[in-house]
């Protein structure tokens, strides 16, 4: 998550000149979406139901937790990512 706050923080600020992102994942609800039976032990049905409580709860919309929508917004910003 770290990387992706960096990432938002760029995307907001352009006093960030240069980003060292670390493991950074490309996109958390489809990558949530795909293991959610194996973290929760829930079928995959009920991820859509508890995707969206969480939006209603905590008004957090997974779906902008994405590196990949963010890197559009970073204009010429210096990236070094590591993953694996």
């Amino acid at each position: 998550m770290g990387a992706l706050a960096t990432l938002l923080a760029r995307a907001k600020t352009p006093d960030i000149k240069a980003g060292f992102l670390d493991s950074c994942y490309g996109d958390l609800d489809r990558g949530a979406g795909q293991t959610f039976t194996t973290w929760t032990g829930l079928p995959g049905i009920f991820y859509p139901g508890i995707k969206m409580a969480a939006q209603r709860l905590f008004s957090f919309d997974i779906s902008q937790s994405s590196p990949e929508k963010v890197f559009a917004q970073l204009g010429n910003l210096k990236v070094f990512l590591i993953h694996g």
